[in-house]
Parts: structure tokens; sequence; C-alpha cells
């Protein structure tokens, strides 16, 4: 199994605990990356378990900051939807669909594992 599979897997846990439950991102990320440590995963270039792990604090705090600035408030947490427009249509499963403190409405849709070959860029 590639390493950034289950990386990604953990971060998108992380981060629809803490949006549906208001769970520390972090301590879910480390107990579902946690899970991982034995098992024979394939690595990207100049990449471990413990690489990615700090890879995942720094990608979760960000997000948390970013998220508690912006006072996110979930609507739709990986739910299917379709938007239709004057001869167009879009459908998808985001991650997140809220409003911000402002009343703009977000739809959100985390990527973090693009390229499993080249180093992670944040």
């Amino acid at each position: 199994m590639l390493a950034f599979y289950r990386f990604s897997s953990a971060i998108h846990h992380a981060m629809k605990k803490h949006l549906a439950e208001m769970e520390d991102p972090l301590l879910v990320f480390d107990e579902y990356w946690a899970r991982y440590k034995m098992e024979a995963l394939v690595y990207a270039k100049d990449e471990n378990w413990d690489s990615l792990a700090m890879l995942g604090w720094k990608f979760l705090q960000k997000c948390v900051l970013a998220f508690k600035q912006s006072e996110l408030t979930p609507v739709l947490m990986e739910h299917r939807v379709k938007v239709e427009g004057d001869g167009w249509e879009m459908s998808g499963q985001p991650d997140f669909i809220g409003t911000t403190g402002e009343g703009r409405e977000v739809v959100i849709d985390f990527k973090t594992a693009g390229r499993p070959y080249e180093k992670h860029a944040l």
C-alpha cells in the first residue's frame, strides 16, 4: 500500500471528526496514523512514517487556524450534491459544505495526496 493513501485517509478522518464533532484533530490524526506504523507501506523518496506524521500535524494546525479565523459552521459533511445552472451541471461529494461567520457559503474538498512520488508541499 502506498503511504500517501493512508496519510490522506488519516487527514480526512481527523478533519471530519474536528468539523463534525469538535474533536481535537491532532489527537485523532495521531491515533489514526499510529495504526499504520507497522504496516509495510511504500513511501516516496525522502519520506517515512515520522516525516508524514510531522507533515500531518503542520497541515492540520494550518487548517484549524484557518477554520477558526473564518468561523466555519458545518452544514453538510461528505454529502453527495448536485448543482445545476444554465446549461451546466456539477456533482460531487465534497468534504465540507458550510458557512463562514460573515454568512458566506463555502465548499471545501481536502487534497492531501496529489502525486505519490514527489515531495508533499503545504
